[in-house]
């Protein structure tokens, strides 16, 4: 069986252990340390890193807190921030929003917009045209004044136009390739320089 060469090496540790002392959210990390979030989160619980707001488990539930959570939404912060301030795991505030039947105002709110036909036709405009993906369109549209989330956008785009939101897709996995390309070939020529010297 071939040996498994993991790729969070203790120099790699160490520059997790010092992102997350200096307060940034895994997905931050996971930007810098060029990996997914899910990966950096994986990471630190594996390396007793994990924040311990995360590792907080089943707490119960009292009127006061669900009142709080209530207000808290209300105040228009995500579920992360409101966990990071309650001292709760994402998916417990998560899960006591679903129960209680709340709504995540922000989550929704694209759906009441009265200017979407503007948007989807410059939209449709950039990705036709442009081949862009749809996190450029989200800029592109911020740029003409639209102040709109890539994940309002997908959702809009798969619901209304599934053909537009796949080549959109396919644009941004193709963008993803050659950036994989030309990354993994400064890297080959950065090695051959080491070797060199």
């Amino acid at each position: 069986m071939p040996a498994v060469i993991s790729k969070w090496t203790a120099r790699r540790r160490a520059t997790l252990q010092r992102l997350l002392e200096q307060g940034l959210s895994y997905r931050e990390v996971a930007r810098r340390m060029h990996e997914t979030p899910t990966a950096v989160r994986g990471a630190a619980q594996r390396y007793g890193m994990m924040r311990p707001e995360r590792l907080v488990r089943g707490q119960p539930w009292a009127r006061e807190d669900f009142d709080r959570l209530e207000g808290l939404l209300a105040e228009g912060l995500g579920f992360e921030e409101i966990a990071r301030r309650m001292g709760r795991t994402y998916n417990g505030i998560r899960c006591a929003v679903d129960r209680l039947g709340l709504t995540d105002r922000e989550r929704w709110r694209h759906r009441l917009r009265d200017d979407w036909p503007e948007i989807e036709r410059i939209a449709e405009a950039c990705i036709e045209v442009e081949r862009m993906c749809i996190a450029q369109v989200a800029q592109r549209l911020a740029a003409l004044g639209y102040i709109v989330t890539p994940q309002a956008l997908h959702a809009r785009m798969r619901e209304h136009h599934p053909e537009l939101h796949r080549q959109a897709v396919q644009f941004a996995e193709h963008r993803r390739q050659q950036w994989r390309h030309i990354h993994g070939k400064r890297r080959a020529r950065r090695a051959r320089q080491q070797e060199a010297s």
